[in-house]
């Protein structure tokens, strides 16, 4: 048998329900306030200023990329070019040399005045 129900009978106390209280809902109602045209106008311009101004920085960043890289070309042409005026300049000091130009004169039968020789040396 069931402590609830008491079959009816009005001598057994029968448990009160208790009434159920509604809780309040507080509702925020939000107005979305609209933009103005002008402030439309305002924010559109500062993001193309923004934009213009990452495509500006960009394109200078690349243009200095490419200039590094034609400097360290340039750099590498220079040290290339002074190796070769070096090992030239060694040439030429080698094939002037006094005695090389006489052993090819007496190579082809000439012979050499004394009187008429004059060496110069380079300033």
């Amino acid at each position: 048998m069931s402590k609830r129900f008491g079959y009816g009978n009005l001598a057994v106390a029968q448990p009160q329900a208790k009434p159920r209280q509604h809780a309040k809902r507080t509702v925020a109602v939000r107005t979305r306030t609209r933009l103005s045209m002008g402030e439309k106008l305002a924010y559109l311009g500062a993001l193309l200023a923004v934009l213009a101004t990452l495509v500006f920085l960009l394109d200078r960043q690349s243009q200095i990329v490419e200039n590094n890289y034609q400097i360290q070309a340039l750099q590498k042409q220079i040290a290339q070019t002074r190796e070769e005026n070096v090992a030239l300049q060694l040439k030429i000091a080698e094939l002037s040399s006094p005695q090389r130009v006489y052993a090819i004169a007496k190579k082809y039968g000439l012979v050499a005045n004394d009187g008429a020789v004059r060496w110069l040396d380079r300033p």
